[in-house]
């Protein structure tokens, strides 16, 4: 049996560092959040002072109107930060200004992306392991995702089953021909099975699309029978 956790770490580093961009504009609202509630919390500040240095009436009088005075000094203010809240652009440090409709609608659009599905199975050596890898081809059939596919065709090229690391290469390929690991997948699953000619063609042609270095080395090595 071969081990394939440390395949599994392998594309749980990579799940991650997809997810990176997505952490940074959820800190960036974050922060813009808080600049927003701190400049508020400001205002009120100031507003309480403003109202107690207004205030020059004799005790008696005092007592009497506060509950008045305060009563119109909070309307004014719930006023205002209904308005501040609506209208009043926060400086975002770039230059840019954001007001409060432009981050429910920036929050929003974070918040229908839908999250990224995380891989909670432990592929060890032992008898469940088969079950592990059909609960991902389950998984890949209902969402068609090029991590599924990938992290199959990785993990039966490392076991050795090279027909159908072949096979989920290609189904990613079929996705998104965009991702050059499968294709080198393909390519030497192909050498193992002894299809070098095929192997060299279709590298050939990859080439000549990307300039790939890696997709060059490969294919110097499989000429050089370096990969059989």
């Amino acid at each position: 049996m071969y081990n394939i956790k440390a395949l599994e770490e392998d594309w749980k580093r990579y799940n991650r560092k997809k997810k990176i961009p997505w952490i940074i504009l959820l800190l960036l609202i974050t922060v813009v959040l808080a600049l927003i509630l701190a400049r508020n919390s400001g205002m009120l500040k100031l507003q309480d002072t403003n109202m107690k240095n207004q205030v020059t009436t004799t005790p008696s009088t005092l007592q009497q109107s506060q509950p008045v005075f305060r009563d119109k000094a909070l309307t004014k203010l719930e006023e205002q930060d209904r308005e501040e809240t609506v209208d009043a652009p926060m400086d975002t440090g770039s230059g840019e200004s954001i007001n409060e409709t432009d981050m429910q609608e920036r929050t929003a659009l974070v918040s229908s992306k839908p999250p990224r599905k995380k891989l909670h199975i432990e592929v060890i050596e032992t008898a469940s392991s088969p079950e592990a890898f059909k609960e991902i081809e389950k998984r890949f059939r209902l969402g068609h995702d090029t991590d599924d596919s990938l992290f199959l065709a990785r993990a039966y090229y490392s076991k050795g089953n090279y027909k159908k690391a072949e096979y989920w290469a290609l189904q990613t390929n079929k996705i998104n021909e965009n991702i050059e690991e499968s294709w080198l997948i393909f390519a030497k699953a192909k050498v193992r099975r002894g299809q070098k000619n095929e192997a060299i063609r279709i590298l050939n042609r990859y080439v000549k699309k990307t300039n790939s270095i890696e997709a060059k080395v490969l294919l110097e090595k499989i000429k050089k029978g370096m990969i059989r």
